[in-house]
């Protein structure tokens, strides 16, 4: 999916399918918003295209991976009620585990605050 400004595109995200313990599930990846356009939307308005799409092809269930470290994009994906996988071997052979996510929510916190942003 891609959203353009003119001629230019300025966030896109990719999108496919896996099995994940005997069930499809949507997956949502490679999300990104040209720099000079973030902080308008983009994000969250790609990242919904992507799910819609997902919902229209049969999908009841989406995952999103993203690294510990994109506070932003986190932020946007909670916003748009996706939650941390609880723990365990994730898609894309990454893993989760509460402490993991102990420590994104508590730099998102501090991330937040810095931000102005509660």
């Amino acid at each position: 999916w891609l959203i353009w400004k003119g001629d230019q595109p300025v966030a896109a995200a990719a999108g496919w399918h896996e099995e994940i313990a005997g069930e499809r599930w949507g997956v949502v990846h490679w999300v990104g918003v040209a720099h000079g356009e973030r902080g308008h939307g983009l994000g969250r308005a790609i990242v919904l295209a992507a799910l819609h799409h997902l919902r229209r092809r049969g999908f009841t269930r989406a995952t999103l991976v993203t690294q510990v470290w994109r506070l932003p994009a986190i932020s946007t994906y909670l916003q748009l009620g996706l939650r941390p996988w609880p723990e365990g071997p994730l898609p894309q052979s990454q893993v989760s585990s509460p402490a993991v996510w102990d420590s994104v929510l508590a730099d998102l916190s501090a991330w937040r605050q810095a931000q102005g942003r509660f």
